[in-house]
C-alpha cells in the first residue's frame, strides 16, 4: 500500500488519549477509545497489504506472519524482559504469581482471555498489572489468524463479494457487542467476537475504498473534520461507565473510518495529521503503547502512599525517549527486510522466549515465590487469603447462580429460622454468623449474590445480570416460607448508593470503579441525578418493609466501615520497603460518617418496629479502640482481607455483635 503520513498522524491521535487516560487525567475520561482507533487502522492496513499481494500473486501466509513477528515480538519481548526485575523486587506473592501467569498468556497471545478471567479493565486492580495493555495485542493477533485465511479462501471472489462476507461478520459482531455490553461487559471488552467489527470496518475500507476517492473537495473536508471531531469528542465525553464496545463506540470507530477515507494529503485534516511532530509520535506509537503501562503500574506498586500528579506527569514525559529508543534500536533493526529466518534472528527470538517461559513457570509453580521476601512481609500479605472458603458452593455470581433449594445449610438442632441475605460482605460473614447462631440454638441459610444488594427494583450501572432475578426469587421464597422468621440483611450499601469507593483521605484508594445502583426503568444518566439517592433509599426501605409486612423479623446491618486502602497489601508493602507505621493502621471516623451519611439517612427514615433490629458495625470498630479513628487492625490481627471486606477476625466480631443483639431482643431462648 502507498504510504500515507496522515495515518501515522492518526496513530498519534490514538495513542495520546490512551497515555493521558492511564496517567489519570480526568478530562480524558474516554482516553481508552484510542485502542478502538488503533483497531480500525490495523484492519485497514493489514487487509490492504494482504489484498494487494493476493491480486499481485505474491501473497504468502508464511511471509505475512514473518512480518507480523518482526513487527510485534522484539519490542514486546524487550518490554516483558524489562518488567522482570521490578516484578521480582517489588511484587507480593499473589501479585507475582498473577504477573507470571500473565507473562505466559502474553507469549501465547491469549492475554485478553487471561485478564478477562481476572479483572475488569477499569478496576483499580488493573492499574497495578504491568501487562494489562497486551490484551489488545492478543485481540489483533487472533484477528490476524482469521483474516489471512479468510482472504485466501475467498481469493477468487471479486472484492465486492469478499467485502459482503466481512460486512455480514461485522454486523453480527456489532450486534453481539451491543448485547454483551449489557449482560457480559468484561467479556465484551476483552474478547475478539465483540471487537471483530472494529477491525472489520478498517478491512472494509481497504477492500472498497482504494485510494480515497473524494465526493467533492468541500464534502471531503467536512467529512474528515467530522471524523476528527468524533474521535476528540469520544475521548472527552466517554468514561468508564460508557458501555464499551457498543453502539456508542461507533462514534470513534466511524470517526476513524472517515479520516482514513477522506483525510487525504490535500485536506486540512490530512495536512494537520501530516505535521512532523504528529507523524513522529505515530511512528513510535507501538513502543509508546508497550512501555507506558509497565511504567505507570510499577510506580503505583512502589509508591505505597499513592502516585502524585507530578509523578504521573514525569512518567508521561519519560515514556517518549524510552519509546524512541525502543523504536530506533529494537523495532527498526528487526523490521528491516532480509532473510525470513537466520540463526541470529532465531537466537534473538528464542532466547528471550525461553527466559520468559522459565520465569513465568517458576512464578506459578512456587505460588509467587514467597522466598524472595521477608517472613513478615509474607505474613502480612497472606491476610488477603483470610476469607470464606465456601465461596464456590455457597455464593452466587453473574456466571453461576445457586438455586435457592441448594442454598448452603448451616445445620442446627432447631428448625431453620434465619436467612442471611446480601452480597459478598454477607458471604464473608456467613460461616461466622452461622456459628454464633448455632451456639444459641438457631440454624441459618445463606442466600448471597456477588455485588447484589438485597433489594428488588434496581440494576448496577456496570452490568445487568442475574441479580434482579435472584432478588425476586428470594423475596418470593421468603414471603412464602413460614419456617423462616428472621432475615439478616448485610451489603455494601453506600458504595452502590454513592457510585464510588471509600476514600480515607490518607492513602491510595484500592478501588475507583464508578458503580451506581439505579432504579429499574431509569436510564444510566439517572446515576448523576439528585433524585437517585432518595429513589434508591426508597428501594432499600421497601425491601425491609416487605419482609416486615410478611411477618419476618429483620436484622438490618448498617454500612460497615471500609478501609479505603487494601489493608494486607498496604501493610505488606510498607514492610517490604521499610516504611514502618507510627501506630496501628486506622482511618478517620469523620470520613466514615461523611461518606456513609446518605445511606444512614435513608435507613433512618424507616419507622421503628418491634421486629426491626438495627446493627451499626461502627460501634465495634470506630471511636472505641482509637479515639476518632476506625481501626484496620487489632492486637496485630488484620480486620480486612482487602479494602472493604472483613477478614475472618473482623467478620467474627460483627457476627458476635449481631447474635448478641438478637438474643438481647429476646429472639432466642
Amino acid at each position: 500500500m502507498k504510504y500515507r503520513a496522515e495515518i501515522d498522524g492518526l496513530r498519534a491521535v490514538a495513542i495520546i488519549p490512551v497515555l493521558l487516560f492511564h496517567a489519570g487525567f480526568q478530562a480524558i475520561g474516554g482516553g481508552f477509545i484510542g485502542v478502538d482507533v488503533f483497531f480500525v487502522i490495523s484492519g485497514y492496513l493489514i487487509t490492504g497489504i494482504i489484498f494487494d499481494e493476493i491480486r499481485a500473486g505474491t501473497y504468502s501466509i508464511w511471509k505475512f506472519y514473518d512480518r507480523r513477528a518482526r513487527r510485534i515480538l522484539p519490542a514486546l519481548f524487550a518490554m516483558c524482559l524489562a518488567c522482570l526485575v521490578p516484578a521480582w523486587m517489588w511484587m507480593l506473592p499473589e501479585e507475582f504469581e498473577s504477573f507470571s501467569a500473565s507473562l505466559l498468556s502474553v507469549i501465547g497471545f491469549g492475554s485478553n482471555f487471561f485478564f478477562w478471567s481476572k479483572t475488569g479493565y477499569f478496576d483499580t486492580a488493573g492499574t497495578l498489572k504491568p501487562l494489562l495493555h497486551t490484551w489488545s495485542l492478543a485481540v489483533e493477533e487472533q484477528f490476524y489468524i482469521i483474516l489471512p485465511l479468510l482472504l485466501w479462501l475467498l481469493r477468487t471472489w471479486p472484492p465486492v463479494k469478499i467485502a459482503g462476507v466481512i460486512a455480514i461478520l461485522c454486523l453480527v459482531s456489532l450486534g453481539l457487542s451491543q448485547v454483551w455490553s449489557d449482560s457480559q461487559p468484561d467479556a465484551n471488552f476483552y474478547l475478539l467476537p465483540t471487537r471483530f467489527w472494529e477491525l472489520a470496518i478498517g478491512a472494509l475500507i481497504a477492500l472498497g475504498w482504494r485510494g480515497g476517492a473524494f465526493p467533492g473537495k468541500w464534502a471531503g473536508e467536512a467529512l474528515a473534520m467530522l471524523g476528527l471531531a468524533a474521535i476528540v469528542y469520544a475521548a472527552l465525553a466517554f468514561n468508564e461507565t460508557t458501555p464499551t464496545p457498543s453502539a456508542f463506540t461507533l462514534l470513534p470507530v466511524l470517526g476513524t473510518a472517515l479520516i482514513i477515507m477522506f483525510a487525504g494529503a490535500s485536506t486540512l485534516v490530512g495536512r494537520l495529521l501530516s505535521l512532523r511532530l504528529l507523524v513522529a509520535v505515530g511512528l513510535i506509537s507501538y513502543s509508546l503503547y508497550l512501555w507506558h503501562q509497565p511504567l505507570f503500574a510499577f510506580a503505583r506498586i512502589r509508591l505505597v502512599d499513592g502516585v502524585s500528579d507530578a509523578v504521573n506527569f514525569a512518567i508521561l514525559v519519560a515514556v517518549f525517549p524510552i519509546a524512541y529508543a525502543s523504536w530506533r534500536f529494537i523495532e527498526q533493526p528487526f523490521r528491516g527486510r532480509g532473510p525470513a529466518w537466520t540463526p541470529k534472528l532465531a537466537g534473538l527470538t528464542v532466547t528471550p522466549l525461553i527466559v520468559l517461559i522459565a520465569f513465568g513457570s517458576l512464578g506459578i509453580a512456587t505460588g509467587g515465590l514467597p522466598a524472595r521476601l521477608d517472613k513478615r512481609v509474607n505474613e502480612l500479605a497472606s491476610w488477603s487469603e483470610d476469607k470464606n472458603r465456601q465461596d464456590d458452593k455457597c455464593h452466587s455470581n453473574p456466571r453461576r447462580t445457586i438455586p435457592l433449594a441448594k442454598s448452603c445449610d448451616y445445620g442446627s438442632p432447631e428448625p431453620h429460622r434465619v436467612v442471611l441475605l446480601g452480597d459478598s460482605h454477607a458471604n464473608q460473614l456467613a460461616p461466622l454468623l452461622a456459628r454464633e447462631l448455632e451456639a444459641r440454638g438457631a440454624g441459618m441459610l445463606q442466600m448471597t449474590y456477588a455485588g447484589c444488594l438485597p433489594a428488588q427494583g434496581y440494576y448496577r450501572s456496570d452490568r445487568r445480570d442475574g441479580c434482579g432475578r435472584f432478588n425476586i426469587e428470594v423475596q418470593n421464597y421468603l414471603v412464602a416460607h413460614r419456617g423462616i422468621d428472621t432475615v439478616v440483611l448485610n451489603a455494601r450499601w453506600t458504595a452502590k448508593l454513592a457510585g464510588t469507593s471509600f476514600d480515607n483521605g490518607e492513602g491510595p484508594i484500592a478501588d475507583t470503579a464508578a458503580i451506581y445502583a439505579i432504579p429499574t426503568g431509569e436510564p444510566l444518566s439517572f446515576a448523576t441525578s439528585p433524585s437517585r439517592i432518595p429513589a434508591m433509599g426508597a428501594i432499600y426501605r421497601k425491601a425491609v418493609q416487605t419482609l416486615l409486612d410478611a411477618g419476618k423479623r429483620v436484622v438490618l446491618v448498617y454500612p460497615e466501615p471500609e478501609a479505603g486502602w487494601d489493608v494486607p497489601t498496604y501493610m505488606a508493602r510498607k514492610a517490604l520497603f521499610g516504611e514502618p507505621l507510627t501506630q496501628n493502621l486506622s482511618t478517620s471516623y469523620q470520613r466514615f460518617k461523611d461518606w456513609n451519611r446518605p445511606a444512614h439517612e435513608q435507613f433512618d427514615l424507616l419507622p421503628d418496629h418491634p421486629d426491626l433490629l438495627r446493627i451499626r458495625p461502627e460501634l465495634l470498630f470506630c471511636d472505641t479502640p482509637l479515639k476518632d479513628r476506625c481501626v484496620n487492625e487489632l492486637d496485630g490481627k488484620l480486620l480486612y482481607f482487602d479494602d472493604d471486606h472483613f477478614s475472618t477476625v473482623g467478620a467474627r466480631l460483627l457476627a458476635q455483635l449481631i447474635a448478641s443483639e438478637m438474643r438481647a431482643k429476646g429472639w432466642f431462648k
